[in-house]
């Protein structure tokens, strides 16, 4: 189905994506988080409490390996970057997400450029604990990818 079927027909194209591989095997191969000895790879961000839109306020969870599905569906649309800078990292580990742009830890930690535009970066950002690969593909066109050298647990 093209985008314009897919709007005028919602229920059909959601029958349709379902007999798709991404439906069938993909998504339910999928898993919350992925740990090595040194990282920690996660969509959004690891489960913590967080408040306010967006949210704004972030805070450590020690025991975020156990959380359930309904931490782990919130965790996904964090920022990272956000929850980093408010000390929500893991002790002695990297935290490597996606999901949100990295020209917000470059333009709003560091001040450097802007989010969007012609001044945005939106090269990996690396902070205390965390680096955020989202390069906002839409925008510049890009996808970052890093190279992780590391053992397992």
């Amino acid at each position: 189905m093209d985008l314009k079927e897919a709007y005028d027909f919602p229920e059909q194209c959601y029958k349709k994506m379902q007999e798709t591989p991404f439906f069938q095997r993909i998504i339910p191969s999928m898993v919350d988080y992925f740990e090595t000895k040194r990282y920690v790879f996660t969509h959004g961000w690891i489960p913590c409490e967080a408040v306010g839109f967006r949210p704004s306020t972030y805070k450590y969870k020690k025991n975020w390996r156990a959380a359930g599905q309904n931490d782990w569906e919130r965790a996904r649309w964090y920022n990272g970057m956000a929850a980093a800078q408010q000390g929500v990292i893991e002790p002695c580990k990297t935290i490597v997400c996606g999901h949100w742009n990295c020209s917000y830890g470059h333009a709003v930690i560091e001040g450097k450029g802007t989010e969007r535009g012609d001044e945005a970066d939106f090269s990996p950002y690396y902070g205390k604990g965390i680096i955020a690969i989202d390069g906002c593909t839409v925008c510049s066109k890009k996808v970052n990818c890093i190279v992780i050298e590391d053992t397992e647990k």
